[in-house]
């Protein structure tokens, strides 16, 4: 089946569905939309539908899936251009955790210059694999998409997180105030070396956006003030086009800082 009826609308207008998003519906479909008027006659129209083959977007050169890195290598990576094979739509790229492992802390998506970012700097990345997935799909569709899977394979021999966190200060961290234009106040429960992280503040942290469609999305831009305290630091972020600034105003997203240490 690929039509079917919806649910009358308030205005007493029934909604016709249709899905092609199967092969083997290239070609002519025929509809058949048949009813009864108020003096019980039977009508009946026919509606063709001329379904066209459609296949996702794809990168023009091969794109790089495989990596081999060390600690403290900082690489980035722009993926290559894509293009829709029928010209009907435009492509767009997202990443993705693979199921069952958690996102790598130490890779990075910019979507304005559709480059990937690694900087692994945690002895904790040493001797593990990591996965990841980068979506190539159109923009208007949910079915037509490319996925590629990628591959990084630390150098170096594991360490037991356990072992190296069992003498660690835990420190916990909180936003405790964040406005509707995106101004906010980070906050660590311990001080810390706030220069460090000021030097250091893209080694340190990863920040993004989990939208509403649990996709990643990076900002446009974010601003930090520093001032003499080793526990607080404001901030004011913004979003990529359209919506540039205001946090709570683009649809309830996350403002996610990651620590990658």
């Amino acid at each position: 089946m690929f039509a079917w009826l919806g649910t009358n609308t308030i205005s007493n207008k029934t909604i016709v569905y249709v899905q092609t998003n199967d092969e083997a519906l290239v070609g002519t479909q025929r509809l058949v939309l048949r009813g009864c008027d108020s003096l019980n006659n039977l009508h009946e129209i026919n509606y063709y539908i001329n379904v066209s083959s459609n296949s996702a977007p794809e990168f023009d050169t091969d794109i790089q899936t495989q990596w081999n890195l060390n600690l403290n290598d900082n690489i980035t990576y722009k993926l290559p251009a894509f293009s829709d094979p029928e010209g009907n739509d435009v492509g767009e790229v997202y990443i993705n955790a693979m199921e069952n492992q958690d996102f790598p802390k130490f890779v990075k998506y910019v979507n304005s210059t559709q480059t990937i970012i690694m900087n692994p700097t945690s002895r904790l990345f040493n001797g593990r694999t990591y996965y990841f997935s980068v979506v190539l799909k159109e923009k208007n569709s949910d079915f037509m998409m490319n996925t590629y899977y990628m591959t990084i394979k630390m150098s170096g021999d594991p360490i037991d997180e356990a072992n190296e966190m069992e003498n660690a200060t835990k420190i916990q961290m909180t936003i405790p105030y964040l406005n509707y234009h995106s101004e906010g106040v980070f906050k660590f429960s311990h001080p810390v070396n706030m220069k460090f992280i000021e030097n250091n503040f893209s080694k340190v942290f990863k920040v993004y956006i989990n939208n509403t469609e649990k996709k990643r999305e990076e900002l446009r831009d974010i601003e930090y003030k520093w001032f003499n305290s080793n526990t607080t630091f404001n901030f004011t972020a913004r979003f990529q086009e359209p919506y540039m600034y205001g946090l709570l105003n683009k649809r309830n997203d996350l403002l996610i800082f990651e620590c990658l240490n």
